[in-house]
């Protein structure tokens, strides 16, 4: 099965929008480390290194969350956030085990990022590109931990095989849903100049940014329901209630 890039941005769109409030209240999560830098008195590079992978990790247990609530979704069920909490936590071994393989290699790349740097100013272009590459042949690991029977290593296997025939379709996909964030960020940047750089700041990192990882978390989990064989259509109704 081959991905169709307009059913999973409408599908992503619509169970994103129905469970907002408590999705963006999730999202809020993976902005908290950033907390941190006024508490904690560390060096830039550990403090920067903490926050990012705290960031990392808490986004794969989200995408786990809302891979379990679009499964009750399209089983026709009312409450499915709730539900979805208590869904990632009794598979909680394999999901913590892909999740901290995922932010183990993310954080390598990461820290490859100023060496490579220092050889040559462009060279962490190609380690973007490969980062980008990853994320297209595994975005699909968490999803499958919560939804299908296996291990961590089983899971990131199942992403790869899925993945065949429609990966140049996930770039696309994932491409075309940031392109609101980087709206946002533009606009900010020409039509917020008034503000200060730690209010314009705090504004991105805890308001805007939970807002469009509410959609871009919520894609992995669209993409493998799609190339997994579930059935494509996806219909709501009304916005669900917070802790619905």
């Amino acid at each position: 099965m081959r991905l169709s890039v307009a059913a999973a941005l409408k599908t992503t769109w619509v169970f994103g929008a129905r469970h907002f409030p408590a999705f963006y209240l999730l999202c809020i999560l993976s902005s908290l480390p950033y907390l941190a830098y006024g508490f904690l008195q560390w060096p830039e590079w550990q403090m920067s290194f903490a926050v990012k992978t705290s960031e990392i990790l808490i986004d794969c247990l989200i995408i786990a969350v809302m891979s379990a609530a679009l499964d009750r979704d399209r089983r026709g069920e009312v409450r499915t956030v709730l539900p979805s909490l208590s869904d990632t936590i009794e598979r909680s071994a394999t999901v913590l085990s892909v999740s901290i393989v995922t932010t183990a290699v993310v954080m390598g790349i990461v820290a490859l990022d100023n060496p490579l740097f220092k050889l040559h100013p462009r060279a962490p272009i190609a380690l973007q590109i490969a980062y980008f590459i990853l994320v297209v042949l595994f975005c699909m690991a968490i999803p499958c931990a919560i939804r299908e029977n296996g291990g961590a290593t089983d899971c990131f296997k199942r992403s790869l095989a899925l993945s065949s025939g429609s990966r140049l379709r996930i770039v696309a996909a994932f491409l075309l849903a940031m392109i609101p964030g980087g709206i946002a960020w533009t606009a900010l940047v020409l039509y917020g100049p008034e503000l200060q750089v730690d209010v314009l700041w705090e504004v991105w990192t805890f308001l805007v940014v939970p807002a469009f990882s509410v959609f871009l978390l919520a894609l992995p989990a669209v993409i493998h329901s799609s190339l997994a064989g579930s059935d494509g259509s996806v219909l709501f109704g009304e916005t669900a209630a917070v802790f619905d």
